[in-house]
């Protein structure tokens, strides 16, 4: 069915495209868009990343007195990989949106792109994996602070507690003027 010069299997673009003279060719505005929505879906899908992964260290740190034994591991273990496999997809899906954005722009913006997601990959990586670091500080300063008033204990004299009654007498003398 032709009605006024279209055909009903013609494809229109977006409704923020503008078109050119040659009626199919998206102007850099609308690629800007595919990129920066890209970025936006890179940055919600990081998140949920380490939302997972928090899920599971926070699981690992679980302390439980009855039921199942050793469940926090293999539920840390699955929370851990299926965070690191969405970060990679994200990381994919991203990529795509990349060479969509810079489609025909030569052999120098997809090596750059390859780089770039080599970059993210193993940053993603690095910050999934960190979300333990926080847990374990955690509970190291609570057991610092379990053994603060028995200063012949191993764990007093333990240089991670040294280090933080240290860092908290700065932060008391800075607030204090001294």
């Amino acid at each position: 069915m032709r009605v006024a010069g279209f055909s009903a299997s013609a494809t229109l673009p977006p409704s923020n495209a503008r078109s050119t003279q040659s009626g199919n060719t998206y102007t850099s505005e609308a690629k800007k868009s595919q990129l920066l929505e890209s970025t936006l879906e890179l940055g919600r899908n990081w998140a949920l990343a380490v939302a997972i992964s928090s899920a599971g260290t926070a699981a690992f740190y679980t302390e439980t007195v009855d039921g199942p034994v050793n469940w926090e591991e293999r539920v840390f273990i699955g929370c851990i990989l299926a965070s690191l496999a969405w970060m990679f997809f994200a990381v994919l899906r991203f990529d795509e949106g990349l060479t969509r954005a810079l489609q025909g722009k030569g052999k120098v913006h997809r090596f750059a792109g390859l780089m770039l997601y080599g970059v993210l990959t193993l940053a993603g990586t690095l910050l999934v994996l960190q979300v333990g670091k926080f847990a374990d500080n955690n509970a190291i300063v609570k057991i610092c602070d379990s053994k603060a008033d028995s200063p012949t204990s191993k764990i007093y004299k333990a240089d991670e507690c040294v280090r933080l009654r240290a860092q908290r007498q700065a932060k008391i003398d800075r607030l204090e003027g001294n």
